[in-house]
């Protein structure tokens, strides 16, 4: 069950900064039901703005869930443009893993890559700065995947923890959860305020988020691209460690 009051709050929120679109990274239920998947749109239908998801590995428990998933939201992989940016999400669902990637989903990422814009991948296991939750499949042939090509920035949740990796040039950034337990030291739920100028990341800062109870589980993670380029960013909303 969605914090229909926390969420409509959110969502009031996101329209009165009127961003370009929002990014939700996954886990936007917590068990899959088709009633929270029934939910969730209805609350997303009060968006004003675009809006692109991607499954967490809590909304792809099992194959029912996956066909409520598939059927209900769509979309697993894909990319889009803003100005100089390309946006590619990854499913990063594997069965029998946390978290990765299989050669066909390699061969479709480096397809979409586009070394002449700045590229921003975002999918929900984190590649690097990962804690035992995170066993990537396929993890060094991503990373020298990444290492080849111009990607400015990588987004992730999962881990409900802050972490910032820096690999060469490419910067990657799990971001604490908006519900759902914290990892041992990691005192808040929030969000990063991230800002991007002429393909440079100037912040990307965390905030704690206080404007809702500390007791909501359910809330989005979002991403919001504003229209000057500074991009809000939270994760790991529905999950549960």
């Amino acid at each position: 069950k969605i914090h229909r009051k926390e969420m409509e709050y959110a969502l009031e929120t996101i329209n009165r900064l009127n961003p370009a679109f929002v990014i939700d990274t996954g886990d936007i239920t917590d068990e899959g039901y088709n009633s929270s998947y029934i939910d969730y749109l209805s609350l997303l239908s009060n968006l004003k703005v675009p809006r692109y998801t991607l499954p967490g590995n809590h909304d792809e428990w099992n194959d029912p869930c996956l066909n409520s998933y598939l059927y209900l939201i769509g979309y697993r992989n894909y990319s889009f443009d803003f100005g100089r940016y390309r946006f590619i999400g990854v499913n990063t669902n594997v069965e029998g893993d946390d978290g990765g990637a299989n050669k066909e989903v390699m061969n479709w990422v480096e397809e979409r890559i586009d070394d002449s814009k700045d590229n921003i991948l975002f999918f929900h296991h984190p590649i690097f700065g990962h804690s035992k939750r995170s066993f990537w499949k396929n993890r060094k042939q991503f990373i020298e995947l990444l290492r080849r090509h111009n990607v400015l920035l990588v987004l992730a949740g999962h881990e409900h923890g802050d972490k910032v990796y820096q690999d060469g040039k490419t910067m990657h950034l799990t971001t604490t959860a908006f519900g759902g337990g914290l990892l041992p030291g990691q005192m808040y739920h929030g969000y990063r305020y991230i800002c991007i100028e002429n393909g440079r990341v100037v912040s990307y800062a965390s905030y704690p988020y206080k404007a809702i109870d500390v007791e909501f589980r359910k809330e989005k993670h979002i991403a919001v691209l504003r229209n000057n380029g500074c991009l809000l960013y939270t994760s790991d909303a529905a999950d549960e460690l």
